[in-house]
């Protein structure tokens, strides 16, 4: 009897009995990395209200959309030509930002005069025909500026052809620059001359003929010539005294 219950035992103690817990695998350590880590983006400090950056200059010089209204904001103007556009009207303030957007400045700061100078970075590549001068002060001195590019042919005076009407100048001194093959003279922006560039501008076709003692060469006023001209002409309006 004591056999068989102890034989019982051994079994149920080897069926149901408490068994040893499995071993516990040690922990896996991962070496650290010596790679550098990133930091979270931070910010740069907010400037002064108003003020904008170098690098946003910058951008929207490069971004043709932009560079109209930066320059208009006077981003990048000397501190004299600023003033001399802040101190005006609204309207005329305007007319000031298109025109600097597109011609070459500088200013006078005793005498309060803003010197202008024809855009050539648009019209280096051929003839052209612009206003320039001096703005400002108790009037405007401003010129209408014939550039002839190519061989040289020695012109004396030009001829302005239009649809309806052909006009021609008395005799010019032209300026001669050999570097650059360059010919040039300029008219006195006279009420006679305003009248002849007002037909130039409603004209469909102008050609500037540049007539020297030997030959002679054409000028094809293009529509951006056109649209420099008109942008200058409204400026003068605006500065002209009462």
């Amino acid at each position: 009897m004591r056999s068989v219950l102890a034989m019982s035992l051994a079994v149920f103690g080897a069926c149901c009995g408490t068994r040893a817990p499995a071993p516990v695998a040690p922990p896996v350590v991962v070496p650290r990395s010596e790679r550098a880590v990133a930091e979270p983006f931070r910010p740069p400090p907010a400037g002064p209200p108003g003020s904008r950056s170098w690098e946003v200059v910058i951008f929207d010089r490069r971004d043709p959309v932009h560079a109209f209204e930066t320059a208009r904001r006077g981003d990048l103007w000397d501190p004299c030509v600023r003033q001399f556009v802040m101190t005006r009207d609204p309207a005329v303030r305007n007319l000031l930002g298109d025109a600097l957007s597109q011609y070459p400045t500088s200013c006078d700061d005793p005498a309060h005069r803003l010197t202008v100078s024809a855009p050539v970075r648009t019209y280096r590549q051929g003839s052209y025909l612009a206003l320039v001068g001096s703005l400002g002060g108790a009037s405007n001195d401003v010129s209408l500026v014939v550039d002839h590019l190519g061989a040289p042919i020695e012109p004396e005076r030009i001829t302005i052809i239009t649809d309806d009407v052909e006009w021609t100048s008395e005799r010019l001194d032209f300026e001669a620059n050999a570097t650059e093959h360059r010919e040039t003279a300029s008219l006195p922006y006279t009420s006679a001359v305003a009248r002849v560039l007002q037909r130039v501008l409603d004209a469909r076709e102008t050609v500037i003929r540049l007539e020297g003692p030997r030959d002679s060469d054409d000028l094809l006023v293009t529509e951006d010539m056109k649209h420099d001209l008109r942008m200058m002409i409204e400026v003068l309006e605006a500065l002209s005294p009462p």
